[in-house]
């Protein structure tokens, strides 16, 4: 295949760390944002890489006198424009714990479902505690309740697999193929499973395909496929066998969407 430009110029221009790069395990983005109220209530938000087209974070709450107290919830970043809602997917369920109003650089009308009641509280960005805040411990304590409640879950399968089968429609469509996505959850160990955003991993292939699949020459290459199967390996790598793709993803390897990219137009 020829090469696209686009993303080679933005190798070479230093943007693609940026645009097209990031990796799969989850690390903290930023500093911590905290919103306080009168009556102790207390949520931090941590935004969390990979961002890609699913935004994360993770949240914690205190002061509710809840058991979500003090226990870090990883939720999808819904942009609505002038508004945010912070969404915790388990399943075909969604919970909205947090949502905000923003105007400019500043945050408004912070509002918290509390949990276990049908009541919300009002909340406000304090830039004091924001300052203190411990967005990599928050982050620790989330991998290690994943881990401890086990990642594996069907919810949590479930929300990876609707990851991915997005990431390989928006392929299909630019390719003008039928790929059918597979997650060979066996190869996907419970460490593993705590430490990476699996659906957005496994659709770092995919987003690569839909870059070389921008011209006609790209759709061709691809057309032949129909299958994309992701699996976990030592290192992240890309095998063609007849019709089906299969890559294998990694934990702490950034820009595997490189790796895919470059291992097509070399290869198809």
């Amino acid at each position: 295949m020829q090469n696209k430009h686009l993303c080679k110029i933005l190798v070479f221009s230093g943007i693609f760390i940026a645009d097209c790069g990031f990796g799969a395990t989850w690390k903290t983005v930023g500093p911590a944002r905290v919103f306080t109220n009168n009556s102790g209530i207390i949520v931090t938000v941590v935004d969390l890489n990979p961002a890609g087209k699913t935004k994360r974070a993770a949240i914690e709450i205190s002061g509710t006198s809840s058991s979500a107290d003090r226990a870090p919830q990883l939720t999808e970043i819904r942009d609505e424009g002038r508004r945010l809602n912070f969404v915790r997917v388990e399943g075909k369920k969604e919970f909205y714990p947090l949502s905000m109003s923003r105007s400019g650089s500043y945050w408004n009308d912070v509002t918290l479902a509390i949990p276990g009641t049908a009541q919300t509280a009002s909340l406000v960005f304090n830039d004091k505690r924001s300052k203190e805040a411990d967005g990599q411990a928050i982050l620790r304590k989330l991998l290690h309740r994943r881990a401890a409640q086990g990642s594996d879950t069907a919810a949590q399968k479930t929300a990876d697999e609707k990851v991915f089968q997005e990431q390989v429609a928006a392929a299909s469509e630019a390719c003008s193929a039928k790929l059918k996505p597979k997650i060979e959850w066996k190869t996907f160990a419970p460490d593993a499973l705590a430490a990476l955003d699996v659906g957005a991993a496994c659709g770092e292939v995919a987003s690569a395909i839909v870059d070389l699949c921008n011209d006609e020459e790209g759709q061709k290459a691809f057309r032949k496929f129909n299958e994309i199967t992701c699996t976990f390996a030592g290192k992240p790598a890309v095998k063609v066998s007849g019709n089906k793709i299969q890559f294998s993803t990694a934990s702490d390897f950034p820009h595997q969407y490189q790796l895919a990219y470059s291992w097509f137009e070399d290869n198809l």
